[in-house]
């Protein structure tokens, strides 16, 4: 309200109003794995080697990667925003094996009653605090049985809640158990790692010429239980045996992922554990097993 003063007071008044269009423009929610979208490349790990008894882990980071409003009123360049909570989950789509969960499940512990090993886990990463990030930690100590040539392929969901479900990105993840390698477990010993690979412990020892003292063994060192040979065309589990002087069923106790009778392929990746002091060899080639 505008005033007009006077010798006499007021003389009058007049009212004034002014209108403003505000444009509000919302984008679409989205979310993606850090390392992904403005990160290097260089540093998003897909493929890992873990090792049989070693605790292995790797992190996963995800942010609410939504634009922000802009309100055509503020000043030029101003936004406005709020983070979603961001969720990251295993899936089963994409996973190898086929598992329910998405990760390696447990299985029943060899020779040790109601204990349970190898399954995975994903848990909250330490210092999750950031708004508008989540980072969580896949926790894997593979055992004995989980060796394969082929990957694990583990596969997560980064998904913002509150936001209808529309949002979401995927990243999967490759792990391969190594064959040939075991980590020492408390108490291990060169003989005791042999009995378990069927050998003679003489044979674990040569493997590892690092080791010195084959009855003290450091917790999660990784030592070698064999050595690698890729499969030729038409080799076949009884011949690969017969090569090496060893056994199918040893062969298999190496190598839990080949399944007894298949004819195996050009180019697979076996484990094997050839005798040291059963065969004996002339000048190093002519080798015969020693009744």
């Amino acid at each position: 309200v505008l005033g007009r003063g006077g010798t006499g007071g007021v003389e009058g008044a007049v009212s004034a109003s002014a209108a403003s269009n505000i444009t509000i423009e919302v984008s679409a929610p989205s979310v993606a794995f850090l390392g992904e979208q403005g990160d290097n490349p260089a540093d998003v790990q897909n493929h890992l080697t873990f090792n049989v008894g070693c605790p292995g882990s790797f992190m996963l980071a995800a942010a609410d990667s939504s634009a922000p409003a802009t309100v055509s009123a503020l000043a030029p360049g101003a936004s406005c925003s709020s983070s979603y909570p961001v969720a990251i989950t295993a899936i089963p789509d994409g996973a190898f094996p086929p598992s329910s969960s998405g990760l390696p499940a447990a299985f029943p512990a060899r020779g040790v009653s109601g204990e349970m090993v190898g399954g995975a886990t994903l848990v909250p990463a330490e210092g999750d605090v950031v708004t508008g990030v989540r980072r969580v930690e896949l926790r894997w100590t593979p055992a004995r049985g989980q060796e394969s040539s082929k990957p694990y392929r583990m596969c997560f969901r980064a998904s913002l809640a509150g936001a209808g479900g529309e949002a979401s990105a995927v990243r999967c993840v490759s792990v391969k158990v190594q064959k040939c390698q075991y980590c020492v477990q408390g108490g291990d010993t060169i003989k005791s790692v042999a009995s378990m690979f069927d050998t003679d412990w003489l044979h674990i020892y040569t493997t590892n010429p690092t080791v010195r003292n084959p009855d003290e063994l450091a917790v999660h060192t990784r030592i070698n239980t064999g050595v690698f040979y890729r499969a030729k065309k038409g080799d076949y589990l009884d011949l690969v045996a017969q090569k090496f002087f060893t056994s199918k069923e040893q062969l298999l106790l190496g190598n839990p992922d080949l399944a007894d009778g298949l004819d195996l392929v050009e180019g697979d990746e076996l484990c094997v554990l050839p005798p040291v002091c059963a065969v004996e060899c002339k000048h190093g080639l002519d080798c015969t097993p020693i009744p």
